[in-house]
């Protein structure tokens, strides 16, 4: 196995460039509010770490809820990429929330301003669902993260939440 030097180590390609802040870091939030949530109950501790991938040039997103117990229950796997076919970056989710498994695709767009916005389409079982998901990048530093739920032309928020990006303990 050849090592890379490390003045030279890989980067993301030009066509990652809108995700580079959210690599490698892992950004938490309290969900007071969610229509997803398990059956309303209490507010639920999320924890998504965004890791790149070298060799396929890709984004991989791994989300946990943290009970109250602090046991991590895993919820999404998120892959964002570029697709060649397409030119487009495209993003493919697997979900296991509150006994609802669901597989959503979709386009990454990014905004004005640097936002990003995925319009996904989903498949829960045998329901199409469609729903537009939002990162805003805030002045602050945290990650404005929306989900909207889509039915024709009606929009209904499904998650409104600021996510705080977490720093690593140093030893």
């Amino acid at each position: 196995v050849q090592s890379l030097p490390a003045e030279n180590p890989p980067k993301p390609s030009e066509r990652l460039k809108a995700l580079e802040l959210l690599i490698g870091h892992t950004w938490d939030a309290i969900v007071e509010k969610a229509d997803w949530r398990e059956g309303g109950g209490d507010s639920v501790h999320i924890e998504s770490t965004f890791e790149w991938i070298p060799y396929i040039d890709a984004i991989y997103v791994r989300t946990l809820a943290l009970r109250g117990n602090g046991e991590p229950t895993h919820i999404l796997d998120t892959y964002i990429y570029h697709h060649t076919g397409t030119g487009r970056l495209r993003c493919l989710a697997l979900s296991n929330w509150a006994g609802r498994s669901g597989v959503y695709e979709g386009d990454l767009t990014v905004l004005e301003g640097g936002a990003l916005q995925l319009d996904l389409q989903g498949y829960e079982g045998e329901r199409d669902v469609w729903q537009v998901v939002r990162f805003d990048f805030e002045q602050d530093g945290s990650l404005h993260h929306r989900v909207w739920s889509v039915d024709g032309t009606d929009r209904k928020l499904m998650l409104d939440v600021h996510h705080e990006k977490l720093v690593p303990k140093k030893d």
